[in-house]
């Protein structure tokens, strides 16, 4: 609850009419952006997910292949138009793609754009373990049985 208030909170005070949602997952993010008067796009690794989300509207999605998550595969020339923010909410995984994503938000945002991201540092949700600089293993520990597959990352030693 507080996290998803956190990013919608954030998103609203920068008033963007347009929004890229990347890693949308089922979408309620973007329903929830969507309801509050914003264009929104989500896209998603997942085709289960975004079979999901496109069943319950409030947006465009798209799956996008998350081994295909390369600089061209989310690219301005694959959207019809740039963004005035993007946001990744808990959809960063794995050090290779996060380079990418990095890389290619720049050029799907109009000038002036925002780029947003949440995410949980290591110091509070690594409670039992040293803290370390470094990719964690993923889990989805705490999620429905519909998240079987932990998130890639590399294991800090």
């Amino acid at each position: 609850m507080v996290t998803d208030r956190a990013i919608t909170d954030t998103i609203t005070e920068l008033a963007p009419k347009t929004v890229l949602d990347i890693g949308c997952g089922e979408g309620w993010l973007v329903r929830a952006l969507a309801g509050a008067g914003m264009q929104v796009t989500g896209t998603d690794a997942v085709a289960e997910l975004i079979d999901k989300a496109r069943a319950a509207g409030g947006g465009t999605f798209e799956q996008i292949a998350y081994e295909q998550l390369a600089y061209e595969e989310l690219s301005a020339s694959r959207f019809s138009k740039r963004f005035d923010l993007a946001v990744c909410n808990f959809s960063l995984l794995g050090k290779e793609s996060v380079e990418q994503v990095f890389t290619a938000v720049p050029d799907l945002l109009n000038p002036g754009g925002h780029f947003v991201v949440q995410t949980l540092h290591p110091v509070t949700s690594n409670i039992d373990r040293v803290y370390e600089d470094g990719w964690r293993e993923g889990s989805w520990a705490g999620f429905s049985d519909d998240f079987t597959d932990p998130a890639p990352g590399i294991s800090v030693p």
